[in-house]
């Protein structure tokens, strides 16, 4: 069998240099310039163009801004005058030890005042003592008016009986045919003695002695009817002009429980018949109290702005009949 023609070898083919490369430099530039006969470079200033400016920007603070600064400016201005003007006068305007001010300052200086002395207290004396002059309110006479002189000290047997033994005493001169008498209590300087100091002298202060000062005239009417079971007294005192009765009868009606209405009887009027009522008397809303002695009944009403107490249902409306 044949053999196979042998394979050609491949030849490798030259690889050829590699290109020559020229790189320019400043170097290289300059030296090329010289051998054409051409001159070096020269440095030539040159000025960049101006960029345009940019535009203003809005402020940046507002009207109200600008208003709190100037006000916090003109404070610390304030403050710091302040602080000047004091620093002056603590450090360089106070006087030396040991010396006065100018006269100037003293003469503006007030003066020293006197302390204020309280008010000396009233000398004025009781009204019993004034000059007290009684005046009835009856307007029509009673049937008699008698006098009783009472004394502060005991001089003599008569000083030692009770305001009732010496009412009682005085009447056994009285006129016979006389039913309504008037008593005027005068001390023994003859001065008219004012409604707390006959309640006082009787022992009969059922109603308050300031609230009778404060809302009635002190110039009472002492009053005694007489009839065939004996003396009945009563008592007449008027409200001043600026009060009104409505107003104080609750506080008048405390006398209801004093214990001193049965010293307002000359003699004992027995034991209550219980207590006290509703009733009427001339037309007028009265209260009364019963006791079991005849006769005896202890009355209290308004009448004409007159605050009347009685010892008999009579003897009040006798007493009604002369105002």
């Amino acid at each position: 069998m044949p053999e196979p023609p042998p394979t050609p070898e491949k030849e490798t083919p030259a690889v050829a240099p590699p290109p020559e490369v020229k790189v320019r430099t400043l170097q290289s530039d300059l030296e090329s310039m010289t051998k054409s006969g051409g001159a070096l470079p020269q440095f030539q200033v040159v000025r960049a163009p101006s960029l345009p400016s940019a535009p203003a920007s809005p402020p940046a603070e507002t009207g109200g801004k600008k208003l709190t600064t100037a006000i916090i400016v003109l404070v610390a201005l304030a403050l710091l005058g302040a602080i000047i003007y004091f620093s002056y006068q603590l450090f360089f305007n106070r006087p030396s030890v040991g010396t006065t001010p100018p006269p100037e300052q003293n003469a503006t200086a007030p003066a020293p005042q006197p302390p204020v002395q309280p008010p000396p207290p009233p000398t004025t004396p009781p009204i019993a003592q004034q000059g007290f002059v009684h005046r009835s309110l009856f307007s029509k006479p009673a049937d008699q008016v008698l006098t009783l002189a009472v004394r502060g000290t005991v001089e003599s047997a008569s000083d030692l009986q009770t305001f009732g033994q010496k009412v009682t005493n005085l009447l056994a001169a009285a006129k016979p045919a006389a039913n309504l008498f008037e008593i005027n209590i005068k001390n023994v300087d003859g001065k008219d003695l004012d409604v707390n100091e006959e309640m006082a002298l009787a022992d009969t202060a059922m109603i308050d002695q300031q609230f009778l000062s404060t809302h009635f005239n002190l110039d009472a009417t002492f009053f005694i009817y007489k009839d065939k079971e004996g003396f009945w007294p009563g008592l007449i005192t008027s409200l001043k002009p600026t009060e009104n009765w409505l107003f104080l009868k609750n506080d008048v009606a405390k006398l209801e429980k004093s214990p001193k209405i049965n010293n307002f009887f000359l003699s004992f009027p027995g034991d209550k018949i219980g207590d006290f009522k509703d009733d009427v008397v001339s037309g007028q809303p009265v209260r009364t109290l019963t006791f079991t002695a005849p006769g005896a009944i202890f009355i209290y009403g308004w009448f004409r702005g007159n605050l009347i107490l009685s010892t008999s249902e009579e003897g009040l409306k006798q007493a009604l009949a002369r105002l």
